[in-house]
């Protein structure tokens, strides 16, 4: 979604503090290759948040947007109408509807549903019904007055921090009543196990559909930061939804019926990085099947990785007609190297004459010059795993032997 080529009238990137390995991820597309079907949208699934892009030396928010209280919506883990809407325009779904029978209208922005053969709505969060006429399930519709009015919402969580579930929810439908222009909302207070607002609110989080088009995601909170914060809704029909797929969460705000627009936006603190996922999961000790993948990384896996973490050496052999000794192969480690060098040289013995049949041993003799993408992927898969091996213990794994593994390689 921050690719898109409008998104520099929606968000604002400090390239000090985004991970300079992304950099250049983040070029921006042109209008002939972007495709914006729907308008932007902060709580798309597309949508990143801003902790995507930290790094050791970020210190402060690496992207903002620009409506500065829509900083914790980016990122969010909750597939929403919008996302299914932008997916089924882009593959022309609704395209496949039948014209047997006349579509149903949908209502607070709901889009038609293809998977229901178009004969029922994808709503926005908060509503439900065929048409999106009414409260989800398990919500409640409740009529504002001029009198302020509290809703409580609560959520059992499903899972843990560090282990997220499936999405659950309690949610309400405030009706603004014939006479009164708008819905009024503020916040009263957020609580949960984990006082900080986590990047996209993606493990637990409230929104209050204040804004006009409910598809789109309003401004999420998942702590008390929103504290003052007013909202005025100009919706017949407001969904306020709680969520969470970790822990337990309340909510309260309060929401009363006015002829008159008040609203307070919250601004963004001060970046500071803040958890309350375990730094080290809870992994003492680790199953006995996982125990025996990880040994067979370290005894076989790595070692074969050390073996290959040179292609320009196996390029090398493959040139001198698999003719593979320590010296033109540079590569050495033990075992590996004693079984590992006669397998690479009678494949390259093999195909050196299969080359030299077909005549593209000129072609072959440019294999170096091709090798330099392999080189970096392999790296870093290469660095995954052996970092992978070296961070596990015998409190991990009883029978674990700590190894010493070095790869040397002649110049």
């Amino acid at each position: 979604m921050e690719v898109r080529s409008d998104r520099d009238d929606r968000v604002t990137f400090s390239m000090d503090d985004v991970d300079p390995a992304l950099r250049d991820g983040l070029a921006k597309l042109n209008s002939s290759t972007s495709s914006n079907p729907l308008i932007y949208n902060f709580g798309s699934v597309t949508h990143s948040s801003y902790d995507m892009y930290t790094y050791d030396g970020t210190t402060d928010y690496p992207m903002m947007a620009q409506l500065g209280q829509y900083y914790l919506s980016m990122g969010p883990g909750i597939i929403t109408s919008y996302d299914f809407d932008m997916i089924n325009k882009f593959y022309n779904c609704y395209d496949f509807c039948p014209t047997l029978f006349s579509l149903p209208e949908c209502l607070n922005t709901g889009n038609i549903n293809p998977r229901s053969y178009c004969r029922s709505c994808s709503c926005p969060l908060g509503f439900g019904g065929a048409t999106c006429e009414t409260h989800a399930d398990g919500g409640q519709s409740l009529t504002a007055t001029e009198e302020w009015q509290d809703l409580v919402l609560s959520v059992i969580g499903p899972a843990s921090l560090d282990s997220p579930g499936p999405y659950v929810m309690d949610s309400a439908i405030i009706i603004t009543p014939p006479g009164y222009n708008f819905a009024q909302f503020r916040f009263v207070n957020f609580t949960a196990d984990c006082p900080y607002c986590t990047p996209g609110c993606r493990d637990f989080g409230l929104e209050i559909k204040y804004r006009n088009f409910p598809q789109r995601t309003s401004p999420r909170v998942c702590c008390n930061s929103f504290e003052g914060a007013a909202f005025s809704s100009m919706n017949n029909m407001t969904a306020v939804v709680l969520y969470s797929s970790t822990i337990d969460a309340t909510a309260v705000v309060q929401y009363r019926a006015s002829l008159d627009n008040i609203t307070m936006q919250p601004s963004p603190p001060a970046y500071e990085v803040q958890s309350c996922q375990s730094e080290i999961p809870n992994l003492l000790p680790l199953p006995d099947e996982v125990c025996e993948v990880l040994m067979i990384h370290q005894s076989i896996i790595l070692p074969i990785m050390d073996y290959l973490s040179d292609p320009i050496a196996l390029v090398e052999i493959l040139l001198t007609h698999g003719n593979c000794s320590n010296d033109s192969s540079g590569i050495e480690h033990g075992m590996t190297y004693t079984v590992g060098c006669p397998i690479v040289s009678g494949a390259a013995r093999f195909f050196s004459v299969f080359f030299d049949m077909i005549g593209v041993e000129d072609d072959i003799n440019q294999a170096g010059s091709y090798v330099t993408a392999f080189q970096i992927a392999f790296n870093a898969i290469h660095q995954s795993v052996q970092a992978g091996v070296e961070s596990v213990t015998s409190e991990m794994c009883p029978e674990w032997v700590a190894e010493d593994v070095t790869t040397t390689a002649s110049p």
